[in-house]
């Protein structure tokens, strides 16, 4: 059978377990590894809308460029569209090629391989 309390009782025990501290907490550094983690978060949706917003700017033009060039060439018969289509590697390769090497270029600064050079300990 479990013991019953009166309300003094219950109250003081209450009290006697509110006014210790836990024995265990929250770690130090907890508000800093939240925080870094909330900005990491933030600084990947912005990545990710600033470069998602670039690619969509560079498909539209794409898109624009390609039936710019299809109006042309019906209407003034330049035949643009099969000087295109027999040179498609040359576009289909430098188009990767050079989001290959901005990003690249991206990583090796963010790596910081070129440091800054400091002029004013050179007196």
């Amino acid at each position: 059978m479990m013991k019953k309390y009166s309300e003094d009782d219950i109250q003081k025990l209450l009290l006697n377990a509110l006014s210790t501290p836990p024995e265990e907490g929250l770690r130090m550094d907890f508000s800093a590894k939240l925080r870094n983690k909330l900005q990491d978060k933030l600084q990947y949706k912005n990545r990710l809308r600033f470069y998602g917003g670039w690619a969509l700017i560079f498909g539209a033009a794409m898109i624009i460029l390609f039936f710019g060039l299809m109006f042309l060439d019906k209407a003034y018969d330049t035949h643009i569209t099969k000087s295109i289509s027999e040179h498609k590697w040359i576009f289909i390769i430098t188009f990767p090629l050079l989001f290959l090497i901005q990003y690249l270029d991206h990583i090796m600064i963010k790596k910081n391989h070129f440091k800054a050079i400091n002029l004013s300990e050179n007196k």
